[in-house]
């Protein structure tokens, strides 16, 4: 980057099974405790934040979302949306 700005970047994989997902986002929280740089995270997080992201199946549990959401909070982390695909 400019002026030798160093960051890190983490790929992620999130659980399938919501009843694992809270052990994902430990797992994001313990490698944040170890970043100095700035942080970057892309991949796919198998989560939303809200209903109106879902394509098809049934609705998501507002627990689950809200989990997801209070998590990128907590890491300081922004969902971002380019005009091909998801990037979080």
């Amino acid at each position: 980057m400019d002026d030798d700005e160093l960051f890190r970047f983490t790929g992620f994989y999130g659980q399938i099974d919501p009843s694992l997902r809270k052990q994902a986002w430990d797992m994001l929280r313990s490698v944040k405790s170890k970043v100095n740089e700035d942080w970057f995270v892309g991949g796919d997080f198998n989560a939303i934040l809200n209903n109106s992201e879902k394509e098809g199946g049934r609705r998501k549990l507002k627990v689950l979302m809200d989990e997801f959401c209070d998590t990128l909070e907590e890491l300081n982390l922004s969902d971002v949306k380019p005009y091909d695909g998801w990037f979080t």
